[in-house]
């Protein structure tokens, strides 16, 4: 894996995560529903490409695989109960908290660059803001915030193993997730619209998206 490459995988991840916040809001399934159902086919995905998983419950892959579910869940709701700017915002603060706890996690050091990058993606985002954050839908503005918390614990215990193979940990991610959301799931009506949306959430926005963003 070249650094090109890598960069290139970055950003087809990054295409595809960003069409979650639209297609979120044009689901009128429960937030639970929508987290089992696409993970449903987020897991066949990983397994295709691994084709021999091997979870073996170690505690990075426990901690990282519970940081998944709750960024994918906290994202749903942020996306539900505030504006989609104030969700994509909050929910992309998670690069600084990675940069913040690398230093002890990873034992990777920073460099100048990195900060300025930051200060620049930052100012960037601010963009997304408009008119500022919204006051209402303070419970949404919540859960954005713990959603950006979480997706940094994934990446750092992604980083951690990297020396194995770290879709392993996206597996059980989808499948703790498919189990927390499944009561809901069950109860929800599959129009045409929403098994279209779930699929394409599931397969591109989620499921490739974290094979890319592993490899």
């Amino acid at each position: 894996m070249t650094r090109r490459n890598a960069t290139i995988l970055l950003m087809l991840a990054a295409v595809s995560w960003s069409s979650g916040g639209l297609f979120i809001k044009l689901l009128p399934w429960d937030p639970f529903s929508i987290l089992s159902g696409r993970s449903i086919l987020a897991a066949v995905v990983v397994l295709i490409y691994l084709r021999r998983p091997s979870i073996d419950r170690t505690g990075i892959q426990i901690v990282g695989s519970i940081g998944y579910v709750g960024a994918q869940l906290f994202f749903i709701l942020s996306t539900q109960m505030t504006a989609a700017a104030n969700a994509i915002f909050l929910h992309y603060t998670s690069p600084l908290y990675v940069l913040l706890f690398s230093c002890w996690f990873l034992r990777e050091q920073p460099q100048p660059a990195d900060w300025v990058s930051m200060s620049a993606i930052f100012l960037g985002m601010l963009l997304f803001l408009g008119d500022g954050l919204a006051i209402s839908g303070l419970m949404g503005n919540l859960f954005g915030a713990l959603s950006g918390i979480a997706i940094a614990a994934v990446v750092l215990c992604l980083r951690k193993q990297k020396s194995g193979e770290p879709a392993n940990m996206i597996l059980l991610g989808n499948l703790m997730a498919i189990a927390v959301g499944f009561p809901s799931l069950v109860q929800e009506t599959f129009t045409l619209q929403a098994v279209g949306i779930i699929l394409f959430l599931g397969i591109f926005q989620i499921g490739l998206s974290y094979v890319f963003f592993s490899k």
